[in-house]
């Protein structure tokens, strides 16, 4: 198993500017954290305790399809399937996991 945590931030202005070269924004710390843990399993699960969901998923590729229809999925979905697109170009296989 692998766990991690990252800190929470909050930018307060100029969230749109730092896509452009040059530009910056104003970003403040806040007293949270996010954190997940992933292993290998025999199928792929995802469990978000602060929303209270749990699904299942089917991997086509690097394309995740959750058995739950839940849209609050969108985000954990594009950053899953960023995860595996980085895992493929290294040419490392990818495996059904747990988070």
């Amino acid at each position: 198993m692998i766990s991690i945590s990252a800190p929470g931030k909050i930018m307060l202005s100029g969230e749109w500017s730092v896509l452009e070269k040059g530009n910056s924004c104003i970003v403040l710390a806040v007293n949270k954290r996010v954190f997940a843990e992933i292993k290998e399993a025999e199928k792929i699960t995802i469990k978000l305790t602060d929303f209270n969901i749990t699904t299942s998923a089917v991997l086509s590729g690097i394309k995740l399809q959750f058995d739950s229809s839940d849209e609050r999925l969108g985000f954990t979905k594009h950053a899953i399937e960023t995860a595996l697109n980085y895992i493929q170009s290294k040419g490392l296989r990818i495996k059904k996991f747990s988070l």
